[in-house]
């Protein structure tokens, strides 16, 4: 596979991608083969692989790719706003990467799962921060299971809004979330019986 950043490489990378999608919002993952991508990019098949191993492959890569452009722009957004912020609807310049993740979320094959490589993702980043958390955790894979099923099930009904969020409706679900986890928190302890 190609490394090589120059002009012609981005060009190719760029018209496979682009064919991509658009077989795919056209085409059920499954039925998609790499001489359609191939013909629809104009390349030839031979270039395709210059490029990547199969159509599996290119899918996990754009969905990583996809997934890496908002996790730097949320980063970003925390890092400047605080986690306020995270709600504020994104710049029209990730428009491509929801639409995109929206197209990808319908593969679900033995070979390629978008949900399992997502929270895969997802998990990463999470046992990530817990290790540079101040506060050592007795079950910080746990923790770190819980809150990426939490941010996977916020980022699926996010990328299948028809419209984009409210920015206030988003902040008040999540203040009453993290206030229902204080009350919680303080809540004397349930038996089941």
């Amino acid at each position: 596979m190609q490394q090589i950043h120059d002009l012609r490489v981005i060009k190719t990378r760029n018209a496979i991608h682009q064919a991509f999608y658009e077989e795919l919002a056209q085409t059920p993952f499954e039925a998609i083969t790499v001489a359609g991508l191939a013909s629809r990019a104009m390349i030839g098949k031979a270039t395709f692989y210059n490029h990547y191993t199969d159509k599996y492959d290119l899918a996990k890569q754009l969905i990583l790719t996809e997934l890496s452009t908002l996790d730097r722009a949320l980063i970003s957004r925390v890092s400047e706003g605080g986690f306020d912020a995270v709600s504020d609807p994104l710049p029209e310049q990730y428009g491509d990467n929801i639409r995109h993740l929206k197209l990808m979320s319908t593969i679900h094959t033995p070979e390629l799962d978008f949900t399992t490589v997502t929270k895969a993702r997802f998990g990463e980043t999470f046992r990530t921060i817990i290790q540079q958390c101040p506060v050592l955790l007795k079950h910080s894979d746990a923790v770190a299971d819980n809150l990426t099923a939490l941010a996977y099930s916020f980022f699926v009904t996010t990328i299948n809004q028809a419209q984009p969020l409210d920015q206030t409706e988003t902040r008040e679900q999540m203040h009453e979330f993290f206030l229902t986890l204080s009350m919680l928190r303080e809540a004397p302890p349930v038996t089941l019986d």
